[in-house]
């Protein structure tokens, strides 16, 4: 894989890096950056490798120096206390294509996994879910926009359900995304059904697999509330 980062100085130049293709299949991304470290990403979309590349000034006696880092283009982190597994959107219905597993480290343990592409020609957003038994996939999320969310995680076969907070952060070439369990008082909206019968809802127009669909519905109860959050 190859691809090239281009940057002013005293004159101008061009460089250009290399990777071996560790299973057959390789692609590219690039960040480039001019003065003050401030660092700006490109991608390509015909790739499944992903690397990003930023520049600083070294400072001090090598203040003359340049300094590039070269660090995969996603790091998953999590830090919502039960196992998840993320995946590219439109991938989760194939067993052939493996997930990210990120397992439930104790505070300070926390290891930061890269994540590639694994269709070359696919969507370029992510999912994710509990790495258990029954619970579905979340809604799409982009990876490469710094700023926080909030998704739901639900259960197929019981009334169980969780708020993750995803935060994406620019950090040296990697977008870092954290993901953490929003407590129900911090939720975006909650919804209070102040009637007499049963109100059902929905957000509409979701897309389930690369394709239009809806959620089955939530019932809430009379004089009942609930915690919510848009799925996309």
């Amino acid at each position: 894989a190859r691809f090239g980062l281009s940057f002013r100085g005293g004159g101008e130049g061009r460089v250009r890096f290399g990777a071996a293709a560790a299973a057959g299949r390789t692609g590219s991304s690039a960040s480039s950056s001019r003065g003050g470290g401030q660092t700006k990403s490109e991608t390509a979309l015909s790739c499944g490798f992903g690397l990003s590349v930023s520049q600083r000034a070294a400072g001090g006696d090598f203040h003359r120096t340049r300094v590039l880092t070269v660090a995969p283009k996603f790091l998953l982190v999590n830090a919502f206390g039960r196992s998840l597994e993320v995946k590219q959107d439109g991938t989760t219905d194939d067993p052939t294509v493996p997930a990210v597993d990120l397992a439930c480290g104790a505070i300070g343990q926390r290891q930061a996994m890269p994540f590639f592409w694994t269709e070359r020609r696919g969507s370029r957003h992510l999912r994710v879910r509990m790495c258990e038994f029954g619970w579905e996939w979340s809604g799409r999320f982009v990876p490469d926009v710094p700023g926080d969310m909030t998704v739901m995680l639900r259960h197929v076969h019981l009334e169980a359900k969780y708020l993750l907070q995803i935060r994406i952060t620019l950090e040296d070439a990697s977008y870092v995304i954290r993901f953490r369990r929003e407590p129900p008082a911090f939720a975006p909206y909650r919804i209070e059904n102040r009637t007499m019968g049963n109100v059902w809802f929905v957000q509409a127009g979701l897309r389930e697999g690369g394709s239009p669909s809806e959620r089955a519905a939530e019932v809430l109860l009379p004089y009942h509330a609930c915690a919510y959050s848009w799925d996309e």
